[in-house]
């Protein structure tokens, strides 16, 4: 039985940074077959309502509402290999990550 993650990633005016860690996150969950995975990506200064009903006052704000318990990482979202680690979605001693 496979892992159903829903991610939410909220930006402002599209950062280059976050559009990277968007790629990553998606490039990650696509490898894996153990894992079904939605990933949304929201401008905070383009859909503000759905920001403020998240509890998304700051960005990059990155939401892993699924599974449960519902986890966010808010600010420096530069390292996408730490910030899929801090997910749980590899594990430490991941290959293809190069320090």
């Amino acid at each position: 039985m496979s892992t159903h993650y829903l991610l939410k990633l909220y930006v402002a005016n599209g950062d280059p940074v976050v559009e990277k860690l968007a790629r990553a996150l998606s490039h990650a969950l696509e490898k894996s077959e153990l894992v079904q995975f939605d990933l949304q990506v929201t401008d905070i200064l383009k859909d503000v309502q759905k920001a403020v009903a998240d509890g998304v006052f700051a960005t990059p704000t990155l939401i892993r509402e699924l599974p449960a318990p519902t986890q966010r990482l808010i600010g420096d979202l530069s390292d996408p290999h730490h910030i899929l680690l801090l997910l749980g979605l590899i594990q430490q001693d991941s290959p293809g990550h190069n320090d």
